[in-house]
């Protein structure tokens, strides 16, 4: 009884600890498909940290019945542009942000008189804490204790870190 109060308290530890330390980063990811109407420009807005990484991949899937291609930028919360491509197919791009705001991510139609053009991208934010450094501190912090690496494991540590990932999720979107 003794050794099962043991496990369930280290458990209850664990889970504290990985949601004390992941709680300081974070991922989002999201895909999207978007029509751009000739002559039309669209933009959504993305929230991101100082420190985080932007990373926006993108690709032109549908022309219509003319090129496949679309001008792309992204721009800070004062109005300059970050990133830009022009007439361009696809692209992939990856920025760390000095100053936390909300960045304007636009696909840009306007050379177009008669063409929609159909959009597929893919935008990741990502925290640029160190993840290896945060488990190192984790496990360094168990140090003092019997409990060994697969004992660990046995406990579902991955089940743990998904649960407090969808906790995460939920604190983002409510």
């Amino acid at each position: 009884m003794k050794a099962s109060r043991t496990w369930s308290a280290l458990a209850v530890l664990i889970f504290c600890s990985l949601l004390t330390q992941k709680s300081q980063c974070r991922e989002i990811e999201r895909e999207m498909t978007v029509e751009v109407k000739a002559g039309r420009e669209e933009c959504f807005y993305e929230m991101v940290k100082a420190g985080e990484t932007l990373d926006v991949e993108y690709q032109v899937i549908d022309g219509g019945q003319g090129d496949m291609d679309i001008n792309f930028y992204v721009s800070g919360p004062s109005g300059p542009v970050l990133i830009q491509d022009f007439r361009r197919g696809e692209g992939s791009h990856r920025i760390t942000m000095t100053e936390e705001a909300d960045y304007r991510i636009c696909w840009d139609n306007m050379f177009s008189h008669f063409n929609t053009k159909t959009v597929f991208f893919g935008i990741m934010i990502e925290s640029d804490l160190d993840d290896d450094e945060d488990e190192d501190e984790m496990w360094g912090n168990l140090a003092g204790t019997d409990i060994t690496a697969e004992e660990i494991y046995d406990m579902k540590i991955e089940d743990i870190k998904e649960r407090q990932l969808y906790f995460a999720w939920q604190s983002l979107y409510l």
